[in-house]
């Protein structure tokens, strides 16, 4: 009897362990995976599986094995947008591929310049979105979507705007920075506990600032300066120069024409006064601009029908000198107009030999020295253009050797300018302008018999001019 309770006891407990050992299919099984490769364009992106959390597998093109079934992963690059796909893994031999195609992110870029000719916005940080970008002024690239731009320096309050970057544009920003202490109050005697109306005044003055921040035309100097220091500028000009006498009754008097003449053509502009904050100061500017042509031959016939007819060539000089004080109002970023007075001049001569000395009284020879006095502008616009407009009258007072072939000669003259701007970069920049100068001559004969005879003559110089321009 005691030996059949044992057996059935022993039985028992074999059957309890048979009941709690695992069994085929249970959790201790790994799936079976399946190979597959996740390419992108481009390439080097990382690949992440999305099961509860992100689970980094490598870069593309990656290949590894994955379990069947539907899953998840996210495709990620510098640059671009980040892309989600869901896959599906299937039971079957062989590589299974998966492509992924990724955006380009679109980027603008933020502009930050100071408003005015600010000596405290020297040293003065920008932040995009909380991040330091460095000191203002610079450019910073950021995607396209709303940012929010700070300008920030010790003793000053911050400046914040928000602006909207569309892709591929490049927004301005213009900063003035206002002392800590110089908010406005509504209200002198404020309220009775004080402060509150200090408080909100503080608020209009951000808001004032936010307002201020506007996008404005036309490029700021490298310096930091709204007002330039200095800009020098070399080109290439190609030139002309038509004269014509009125009415000559004498046969030795000759028109001149030339065209397609090759200057270089040299010009600064000094403000001295740059860094002051006032536009009294900062709007004085000196200038100066010379040019020469390249060695020039003028050809001529001497002997015309005679038997010893020829042509000969003639070494002729043509320089420009100009120099002038200016004031410019300065308005927006980049623009200004102003008046100036200076003196010039301008040479035409010819050097003769014994082969072409009789041309002397029949080509003229001039040395124009003038007052001159006008108007000029620079009107900025798309950020980085600019139009330029100069001119005015000019007051000769001598013409060379022209003025001595007639008892006296009266001359009514003026020069015009207008071209283009266009910022290459913070410091440098393109200029292509056009020049027309006119002397109109009234001329009085002398009384001999060998005197030449006109009543007037015009003398238009011209050309066109591509330079680049260095601005600090």
């Amino acid at each position: 009897m005691a030996l059949s309770r044992c057996i059935a006891a022993l039985a028992g407990g074999a059957l309890a362990l048979v009941a709690l050992a695992p069994g085929p299919g249970t959790a201790h099984a790994r799936p079976k995976t399946y190979q597959v490769r996740i390419d992108s364009r481009p390439d080097g992106a990382i690949v992440y599986l999305k099961a509860g959390e992100k689970e980094q597998l490598g870069r593309t093109p990656y290949e590894g094995k994955l379990p069947e079934g539907r899953h998840t992963i996210i495709i990620e690059k510098d640059g671009h947008l980040a892309e989600v796909k869901d896959i599906r893994v299937k039971r079957k031999r062989g590589v299974q591929r998966f492509r992924v195609e990724l955006d380009k992110l679109e980027e603008g870029s933020i502009e930050v310049l100071p408003a005015r000719a600010q000596a405290q916005v020297r040293g003065a940080r920008i932040f995009i979105d909380g991040v330091d970008e460095g000191n203002l002024p610079d450019t910073i690239s950021v995607e396209a979507g709303p940012h929010q731009v700070e300008v920030k320096k010790e003793g000053y309050k911050t400046f914040e705007v928000w602006v909207e970057v569309a892709a591929g544009e490049t927004k301005k920003v213009s900063v003035e920075l206002i002392p800590e202490g110089g908010a406005r109050l509504a209200d002198a005697g404020g309220d009775e506990d004080g402060g509150d109306d200090l408080e909100e005044e503080d608020d209009e003055d951000e808001d004032l600032e936010a307002e201020d921040a506007e996008i404005e035309d036309g490029a700021e100097p490298a310096s930091g300066r709204a007002v330039p220091f200095i800009s020098l500028a070399g080109g290439l000009e190609l030139g002309g120069r038509q004269f014509r006498f009125q009415n000559p009754t004498m046969g030795n008097l000759r028109p001149y024409d030339a065209g397609g003449v090759p200057l270089i053509r040299l010009s600064a502009d000094l403000v001295p006064l740059a860094s002051i904050d006032s536009p009294l100061a900062s709007g004085w500017t000196l200038r100066a601009s010379y040019a020469r042509a390249t060695p020039l031959e003028s050809s001529a016939r001497v002997n015309e029908g005679q038997q010893s007819e020829s042509t000969v060539s003639v070494p002729t000089t043509w320089s420009e000198l100009d120099l002038a004080l200016a004031f410019r109002l300065r308005f927006g970023s980049g623009s200004h107009v102003g008046v100036q007075g200076g003196y010039g001049i301008h040479t035409f001569t010819f050097t003769y030999d014994e082969t072409s000395d009789q041309l002397s009284q029949e080509i003229p020879d001039v040395t124009y020295k003038f007052i001159s006095i006008g108007a000029d502008a620079r009107l900025a616009f798309g950020g980085r253009f600019a139009v330029l407009l100069a001119g005015g009258p000019r007051l000769v007072s001598d013409t060379g050797a022209l003025a001595k072939r007639f008892a006296s000669t009266d001359v009514v003259a003026f020069g015009l300018s207008g071209g283009l701007s266009a910022a290459i970069t913070r410091t440098f920049e393109a200029r292509l302008i056009g020049r027309y100068d006119q002397y109109g001559h009234t001329f009085t004969p002398q009384q001999s018999a060998s005197a030449a005879m006109a009543d007037g003559g015009t003398d238009r110089m011209f050309g066109v001019t591509l330079s680049a321009v260095f601005v600090y």
